[in-house]
């Protein structure tokens, strides 16, 4: 459900409301973890506010703010690392979380304007929070416990992000240029223990601090084409 308002002058109010549900598709069925259940389809409601004002030449300023909650979640399998791998079911660093309920909170800036006759620039900010609470979580190809906190950020938590696209139009070209930065994700460290290998060698292997408990430094990239 979802209602605008014209405010006169370029200036409209929004202001939305929806309740969701999300059924499991088959190929989310996690057989090459061994876990062949079906699980009842997740719940989330979520609202939305925006005011946005639309000025001379095109240009734009958009407020938006935004809150969302999920419950009945289904258990999900992850890799604590995070890195890319087309296998992840057999790695040491392989968990199930079992979710409570997830939420997340947050506010963007956009804003689009011609600059002279060539020369376009977008951009925009967002501060958001997104965290969950779990029940438990536990280690699948591994027997250490693990440390977490029952409420902590969710892995893809991106609380400060920024964007900026400026786009050059001469002619029959056109040159565009992208930047990015984000501040860090949540992450886990990790620290050496001392073991026994399989021949009863004494040996090091890596064991992770708590789950979620760190965040690396801010992040930024740029692109022209």
């Amino acid at each position: 459900m979802s209602a605008a308002l014209n405010l006169g002058r370029g200036m409209s109010a929004r202001l939305g409301w929806g309740y969701y549900r999300q059924i499991q598709g088959i190929d989310n069925v996690a057989t090459l973890n061994n876990a062949t259940a079906y699980y009842r389809s997740e719940m989330s409601e979520q609202w939305t506010a925006g005011l946005e004002r639309a000025g001379n030449k095109g240009s734009l300023i958009r407020v938006e703010g935004y809150w969302k909650r999920g419950i009945r979640l289904r258990p999900v399998f992850r890799n604590w690392k995070g890195a890319i791998d087309a296998f992840p079911e057999p790695n040491e660093d392989r968990i199930e979380v079992f979710p409570d309920h997830n939420g997340s909170k947050g506010v963007e800036f956009y804003f689009d304007r011609p600059i002279g006759r060539h020369l376009t620039a977008r951009a925009g900010y967002a501060y958001s929070v997104a965290d969950e609470d779990v029940t438990t979580i536990r280690n699948v190809n591994s027997l250490d416990p693990l440390t977490y906190d029952l409420s902590h950020p969710n892995p893809q938590d991106q609380q400060n992000a920024a964007d900026a696209h400026p786009t050059w139009r001469t002619g029959r070209w056109s040159f565009n240029g992208s930047f990015g930065w984000h501040s860090g994700w949540p992450s886990t460290l990790e620290h050496f223990v001392s073991v026994l290998n399989d021949q009863g060698q004494p040996d090091q292997a890596i064991r992770p601090e708590k789950l979620y408990g760190a965040r690396p430094p801010t992040t930024c990239g740029s692109t022209c084409v």
